[in-house]
């Protein structure tokens, strides 16, 4: 009789233990990117991570550029060897969102956009710029 009493115990507790729900959502990505060349014309983009997605012409090596610093734009520093012109031909680069729930803002110059993609790889790299050639766009971040 006490195994009986046992087993039902058991079989009581199990039934009565809580289910696991659905696992909580990730904190959502989601950034507001744009650059302001020295013309005043200003190119934006939408970049989403986790799932990757937005408007953003190279999303997926943004996001894993953007993964290898926690998010914190000021740390990118990708291609800073990358042979530049001296051209004064200054860029704005801002970004405001949240990176994985977190809130996060970025507003830099930088003398041109070579200097841009060296610094910052394929996060601000919205458009192809005919000063920066497409190959060093594509390959300014290579995940290690």
């Amino acid at each position: 009789m006490f195994s009986i009493t046992l087993t039902a115990l058991v079989a009581a507790l199990a039934a009565a233990a809580p289910t696991p729900g659905p696992a909580p959502e990730a904190p959502q990505t989601r950034i507001a990117l744009s650059v302001t060349d020295a013309g005043g014309r200003t190119t934006t983009a939408e970049l989403r991570c986790g799932p990757t997605g937005g408007n953003h012409p190279a999303a997926n090596a943004a996001c894993a550029a953007l993964t290898q610093v926690e998010g914190d734009l000021s740390a990118l520093q990708v291609n800073t060897a990358q042979a530049c012109t001296l051209e004064y031909a200054p860029v704005q680069a801002s970004a405001a969102g949240h990176w994985r729930g977190r809130p996060i803002t970025f507003d830099r110059a930088f003398p041109n956009a070579c200097a841009l993609v060296g610094s910052t790889g394929p996060v601000f790299a919205l458009t192809p710029d005919p000063m920066v050639p497409q190959s060093e766009v594509d390959g300014a971040f290579t995940a290690i």
